[in-house]
């Protein structure tokens, strides 16, 4: 009996190349990975890099508005001195705009209630109100809800951080009740504002 050699031609590539094909292929896939990873990082250093660069210029362009108002006034006569806008920097942080404060307490002020006169004096801000009486509610209820809505709002109490009841009445006019009361705000010392 003949011994024979069978040799398989289509068979071009053995189990040892595909192997080394294989590992070729990993190696080229964690290579794309790692590159796009650096690709990525590289981006994010650029664009952090870039919002620092237009803050920066940003406040050198507000630096140069500020020198440039203050060199205008200069040629103008005006000359403006630490003094000046450290008095200027104090009355705006301790003023009151009450146009402001007026609209926040119409607008807060619940459809049974009215507001009957404001008072300021002293620092303090004396709000009198009326209201109708309602039988399920203690008449502490009904100031006690007008103190919290001041309390709440942030812009009201900015400038009155500590409201109290004052004083309460109630009153029959044709057989119908009401509560007429006060509550009183006071305004925030001057030496915590700064």
């Amino acid at each position: 009996m003949k011994n024979l050699i069978l040799i398989n031609l289509n068979q071009t590539v053995n189990r040892e190349l595909l192997s080394e094909q294989k590992k070729e292929r990993t190696r080229w896939i964690i290579f794309g990975f790692i590159l796009i990873v650096m690709i990525g990082i590289s981006y994010g250093y650029y664009y952090i890099s870039q919002n620092l660069s237009t803050l920066v210029n940003l406040r050198e362009n507000r630096i140069e508005d500020v020198i440039d108002q203050s060199n205008a006034l200069k040629k103008e006569g005006i000359n403006l001195s630490k003094k000046d806008i450290e008095s200027l920097h104090k009355i705006e942080t301790n003023r009151i705009l009450w146009a402001e404060k007026l609209k926040i307490i119409a607008n807060i002020t619940p459809e049974h209630m009215a507001i009957t006169e404001l008072e300021f004096r002293n620092n303090r801000l004396i709000i009198t109100a009326i209201s109708r009486v309602y039988s399920d509610k203690k008449d502490f209820d009904v100031v006690n809800e007008l103190i919290n809505l001041l309390t709440n709002n942030e812009l009201f109490s900015r400038d009155f951080p500590e409201i109290q009841f004052k004083s309460s009445d109630r009153r029959t006019t044709r057989e119908q009740e009401y509560l007429l009361f006060q509550v009183e705000a006071k305004q925030e010392n001057n030496n915590r504002r700064k």
